[in-house]
């Protein structure tokens, strides 16, 4: 996602741009090891019923780029 958010024109620059953590893995995912951005981003999948987060919510996100 960090590749799609910087095409998008995102300041993103490794994964803490939604996690706190440098590295996160698939396959042990911790809701709690996201930052506010990456739990806003989250919600916003449940709100609209999606399957995958879209990168291009960002540009909603309230807390800025």
């Amino acid at each position: 996602m960090v590749s799609q958010a910087k095409a998008a024109g995102f300041p993103a620059k490794n994964c803490q741009y939604g996690h706190t953590v440098a590295m996160p893995k698939k396959e042990g995912f911790k809701p709690d090891e996201l930052n506010e951005r990456g739990k806003w981003l989250l919600s916003e999948r449940d709100k609209q019923g999606a399957k995958d987060i879209k990168v291009d919510w960002l540009k909603n996100f309230p807390g800025g780029k």
